[in-house]
């Protein structure tokens, strides 16, 4: 009598081994994934600091050259009229500071969201 042995399918240590590579892996992957939201968000205010601090730089200088064009910055919330498309994007605002003409101040914009906050310069221009 001839008896053909076939070996079909994985042994129970094969399976084991797979499933304490895969336990590996994600003890490495998801706590790398779970903080991904708070720094999207943290890189988010700051890009809005960025490009608030560089529309009030260009902003100030463009209207001490030519004083018709541009906006008047008398309060750090006229900086938003100052940036490109003149509105922050959704989830972000200008705490109202006043800003004297040809002074500096630091402002601040908060992420409505999470109430994180960040700074930028508003230069004061009339």
């Amino acid at each position: 009598m001839d008896v053909k042995s076939s070996n079909a399918g994985f042994t129970l240590i094969e399976l084991g081994i797979v499933i304490i590579i895969l336990a590996i892996i994600t003890t490495v992957a998801v706590p790398r994934f779970v903080d991904l939201l708070s720094r999207s968000e943290t890189a988010s205010l700051q890009s809005v600091v960025g490009t608030l601090n560089a529309s009030s730089a260009s902003n100030f200088g463009l209207r001490k050259a030519n004083p018709s064009a541009g906006v008047g910055v008398d309060n750090c919330t006229d900086v938003e009229s100052a940036i490109p498309g003149g509105a922050l994007p959704e989830g972000f605002s200008i705490i109202s500071q006043a800003v004297v003409d040809g002074e500096e101040v630091t402002c601040s914009v908060i992420n409505t969201d999470t109430d994180e906050q960040g700074a930028f310069v508003g230069f004061g221009v009339s």
